[in-house]
């Protein structure tokens, strides 16, 4: 969870932090989706293990971000 959103505007590289976790985000949802319901899609074993294994470090990637984000967004609510 993302601590209060700043009072002071967002800087380009932390606007671009913000967008990029909201598609990573979306892309592990259409992921989610089409692993738990793969409809007329047949995968084998070996393929969806390694679908599984990069839904967990997009998972991974997008706790990073939002960890960062966290951190500017305190600094800058600190800041204010």
């Amino acid at each position: 969870m993302l601590p209060e959103i700043p009072q002071q505007p967002l800087e380009p590289l932390e606007m671009r932090m913000v967008q990029e976790r909201s598609e990573l985000s979306e892309r592990c949802t259409e992921l989610d989706q089409f692993l738990f319901n793969p409809v007329g899609v047949v995968l084998s074993e070996a393929e969806l293990a390694r679908l599984k294994a990069q839904r967990m470090f997009m998972e991974g990637y997008m706790n990073i971000l939002s960890d960062r984000i966290a951190a500017v967004f305190r600094e800058k609510n600190l800041g204010a």
